[in-house]
């Protein structure tokens, strides 16, 4: 039972389809043409608490502030988990 930090880094990518209208009269033009995707790194930044039911199942609480440039958003997660 007890707190725990969360402190993260990784990578996001995002993938956007039809964000650009094709222009008019115009049709040979490839399928992905108005598709767009997007990589950007991404920090965490959080605080969690998992509490042992028994030693080998546990619940948990997190919430923690995700940051991705034009993209920032806060997560919670609860659940259950089983110990190996």
């Amino acid at each position: 039972m007890g707190v725990y930090p969360i402190l993260g880094l990784g990578y996001s990518i995002m993938k956007l389809n039809n964000v650009i209208e094709k222009p008019a009269g115009v049709d040979n033009l490839p399928d992905d043409y108005s598709d767009d995707s997007e990589g950007n790194l991404n920090f965490d930044l959080g605080v969690g608490y998992e509490y042992y039911f028994t030693p080998t199942l546990k619940g948990f609480a997190e919430a923690k502030y995700r940051y991705v440039k034009n993209c920032d958003r806060t997560l919670l997660q609860v659940g259950v988990a089983y110990v190996w």
